[in-house]
């Protein structure tokens, strides 16, 4: 943990993390980044650890070896734990390959754990799935859970009606009794807290009482601040639960986040408050993905072509600030009308409608540094783009063209066709018939100077590289932070090697406590399930590996 804080104070780690490409574009005074001849060598570097077979490693400067070197011996291991039998799903209706991957494999994980959680049987075992959004989770657990009671929590009124419709839809009549139980709240520790006691004596008066029964917090992707409202909750009944009235206590919880920048900044965790906003966007990206599989062993791997789009994208647009400064406006009469303002759209996955603060944390706001994120008017105003305009930079200016209201000058435009030379070699202002050598020195300085810059596309592309393959050390200090946190507060001691990486971490206590913190890797990332670790909390006598 201490080596990677120092990783991502080191002067050049801040400098990528702090300089978005829209910035470096138009920037002069920007510090230039060293020479790489072609980002695909950084990519495959990372990926292999191999300079000989990926690259000529003449072409990435020292420094950058030294980095990328750094972030692969560092960050946390990511591959997913092995589950010899994975239950299948009554039904992927509604789901992406992705969600159903993540369903399946964390429904498998909470119904193993499930009958060890219980005081008698799993039946005993009440589980509550907040942020439950379509119930995809939900109804996985009761198909394979039938018996159990099941409290479906979600801050939207209307998807908590959808999780409804599907589960008449689709879920075994067998699993329907008992029901599954939902509520429309809006989620803190508070009133997760006050929810939960408000089902647990729901329950009691209809179905035979238990003395003070299990309850495990489940959670797929809980956004933003979610993730840690939920720990709150759930340490706070822990710390208490020889004092607390309630006559439930808690059993344990399985939660993975996701959406970083969504966090209330109060939540960055310690070791990276001294980052830009930028870098909790940069947490999301995965590039150990990135390469196709290679059937050849001879051969080097291939960039997807959607990763290969997805930088096409970015550094296309930063070199649209560089060419929107030699641009002129249109006409009034032929402007497109002024931006509207924008509202958010309604969602129960909009995490700002989730509680940014407990209501118990009373120290100064946190307002983190706010470089790095590329936002300009101009940005916005161009908005999101088809994937199609980005087939050729002269359709991209003139997509621009007709979003922004401007007109680039044509040296702007790349010569795309010998014929797009020739008009101008031979338009009417042309003072005389060149020879056949003036004509090719004509095309090839017009070659030259026309279109747009390269050699700065490739810059901005090595940045916007470099910066993403910062993302999974970023994350790996979110989460360590994160469950050190978690142990300190419940009172564990030294966490074990397996969990935080290479050093080993202190979480400041040496106390026993009756749980164990853990984190899992439950997805495979190859499925796009970039948030595969769970924080999994329970008793110590549970064995995680069994």
């Amino acid at each position: 943990m201490e080596s990677l804080t120092r990783l991502l104070s080191d002067p050049l780690t801040i400098h990528l993390i702090s300089t978005h490409p829209n910035i470096y574009a138009v920037t002069s005074t920007s510090p230039r980044l060293p020479g790489v001849s072609d980002w695909l060598d950084l990519v495959q570097f990372y990926s292999t650890g191999e300079l000989e077979r990926t690259c000529n490693s003449s072409r990435i400067p020292d420094e950058l070896i030294h980095l990328i070197s750094s972030i692969r011996y560092l960050q946390l291991h990511r591959g997913p734990i092995p589950m010899p039998k994975i239950l299948r799903l009554h039904s992927e209706q509604g789901m992406s390959p992705k969600k159903a991957h993540e369903v399946s494999r964390m429904a498998t994980y909470i119904v193993d754990l499930a009958p060890r959680l219980a005081s008698s049987s799993s039946s005993s075992l009440r589980i509550v799935d907040i942020g439950a959004g379509q119930g995809y989770l939900t109804r996985a657990l009761k198909a394979h859970l039938p018996n159990s009671h099941i409290l479906a929590l979600d801050a939207d009124v209307e998807q908590t009606k959808g999780a409804q419709k599907w589960e008449k839809r689709l879920l075994p009549k067998e699993a329907q009794r008992p029901p599954i139980d939902h509520k429309v709240v809006f989620i803190s520790p508070d009133t997760l807290l006050a929810t939960v006691d408000e089902w647990i004596n729901e329950l009691e008066e209809g179905w035979e009482k238990l003395e003070r029964v299990p309850v495990l917090f489940v959670a797929l992707h809980a956004c933003g601040s979610l993730t840690p409202d939920v720990l709150r909750a759930f340490i706070h009944v822990a710390k208490n639960n020889n004092t607390d009235l309630r006559n439930w206590y808690p059993a344990g919880v399985v939660v993975v986040g996701c959406c970083y920048n969504l966090m209330n900044p109060s939540d960055y965790p310690p070791s990276t408050k001294h980052l830009p906003i930028s870098a909790y966007h940069l947490a999301a990206q995965i590039p150990s993905q990135w390469l196709l599989p290679s059937s050849n062993s001879s051969e080097s791997p291939k960039i997807d072509p959607a990763v290969a789009l997805s930088i096409r994208k970015v550094t296309w647009r930063a070199l649209l600030s560089k060419s929107l400064e030699s641009s002129s406006s249109f006409p009034s009469n032929l402007a497109p009308p002024d931006d509207k303002p924008h509202t958010q759209a309604k969602s129960a996955t909009v995490p700002a409608r989730w509680s940014r603060r407990p209501s118990s944390v009373t120290e100064q706001q946190y307002d983190p540094p706010e470089s790095g994120t590329g936002l300009t008017p101009t940005m916005n105003r161009l908005g999101r783009l088809r994937d199609s305009v980005y087939t050729s930079w002269n359709t991209f200016l003139h997509a621009a063209e007709d979003k922004l209201g401007v007109k680039f000058d044509e040296m702007e435009f790349d010569v795309e066709e010998e014929g797009d030379i020739d008009r101008h070699i031979d338009g009417p202002e042309s003072p005389s018939r060149l020879t056949v050598k003036e004509e090719k020195d004509e095309r090839r300085k017009m070659r030259k100077e026309r279109g747009r810059d390269q050699k700065l596309e490739n810059e901005l592309a090595v940045l916007h590289v470099m910066r993403c393959l910062l993302g999974p050390a970023i994350e790996s200090v979110i989460l360590l932070d994160r469950i050190g946190w978690v142990r300190k507060e419940l009172g564990l001691g030294v966490a074990s090697d397996d969990v935080v990486g290479k050093e080993g971490e202190e979480t400041g206590s040496t106390t026993t406590s009756q749980f164990r913190a853990d984190l899992v890797n439950l997805f495979d990332q190859a499925t796009g399930s970039g948030r595969n670790v769970a924080i999994v909390v329970v008793p110590q006598t549970i064995d995680l590996e069994a």
